[in-house]
């Protein structure tokens, strides 16, 4: 039998917690398709305003213009600042996070608390290229930085052993 075990160290930065709220509004079908529907609702808006500038008053529909050109240009910076907050709120930086994992499964370890979840109990697995997301629901991941790993073979390896022992499981 090939060793598989794999142990890492790592501490969450804001950043690494942000590409996890990315990756939460792809996560399901529900949520893209409200990500859709507020980008339509907004081109409809915008629309409307446009036809209230022309057709109707200049005047009345300058504030609506500015918020409808303003809003798709400061909702990305809200929403940073937002999970940022929410970061230094739950104090995700303020201890070492061990990870180790098995065939088993894996282990999560802080100053404060300690759990082990079986490969069976991760409903999605989703790589990307700065990090592998864990998710035991679709609100709860776990959160594993690639840099974290010493080399990028060990984290290669840990993908491989993720993908392997996720295969076919969906929330």
């Amino acid at each position: 039998m090939v060793d598989t075990s794999i142990a890492i160290t790592y501490r969450l930065q804001p950043s690494d917690y942000e590409a996890m709220m990315d990756r939460y509004w792809r996560l399901t079908k529900a949520r893209r398709v409200r990500v859709g529907v507020m980008k339509i609702a907004t081109v409809v808006l915008a629309l409307a305003t446009a036809w209230l500038w022309w057709s109707i008053n200049r005047g009345a529909s300058i504030g609506l213009a500015a918020f409808f050109l303003a809003t798709p240009a400061i909702a990305p910076m809200i929403n940073r600042w937002s999970y940022r907050r929410i970061f230094r709120r739950q104090r995700l930086d303020q201890s070492e996070i061990s990870l180790g994992a098995d065939d088993r499964g894996f282990t999560v370890r802080t100053a404060t608390s300690e759990g082990r979840l079986d490969w069976a109990a991760v409903r999605h697995a989703d790589v990307t290229p700065d990090h592998v997301f864990l998710w035991q629901n679709p609100y709860i991941a776990y959160i594993v930085p690639r840099a974290a790993f010493p080399s990028s073979e060990d984290a290669a390896a840990f993908v491989n052993l993720v993908r392997d022992k996720t295969v076919g499981q969906t929330l």
